[in-house]
């Protein structure tokens, strides 16, 4: 049983522990820049929230308890030949034991054309990827 001193005195008290909810924890984005995805962090504490990710943004970097929308979008163009993958990490504020959620995001490479298609006469007509 946990003897830290809060934890037991919470539990006498009937008191709720304190949480953290991300939702989605793992999320994949197109190749191109500028894609934005929602996602919802509620709780019952304050929170930051950061990344070190050149290549993506994150609207808020922190935020108190409750229910919050965290929005987080590419700043670039994956034209590279691997995925991208990145943590955003949210962690509690002010708690003894902090609580860390992390999501997990990736940006797929852009598809590279397998086949370019021309007319006898050399015009392009179109690729096929």
């Amino acid at each position: 049983m946990n003897q830290h001193p809060f934890f037991w005195s919470s539990l006498q008290q009937g008191l709720p522990a304190d949480f953290i909810n991300v939702v989605p924890m793992v999320y994949s984005f197109s190749y191109e820049s500028g894609l934005t995805h929602g996602f919802q962090i509620s709780g019952t504490t304050g929170y930051t929230v950061t990344t070190g990710a050149s290549w993506l943004s994150i609207d808020i970097t922190g935020g108190t308890s409750g229910v919050t929308t965290l929005t987080i979008g590419t700043l670039l163009t994956n034209s590279g030949s691997s995925d991208w993958t990145q943590t955003v990490t949210v962690t509690s504020v002010g708690l003894v034991i902090p609580i860390v959620r992390e999501i997990t995001i990736t940006q797929i490479f852009e598809p590279q054309p397998l086949l370019f298609i021309y007319t006898e006469g050399g015009s392009f007509v179109g690729e096929l990827t």
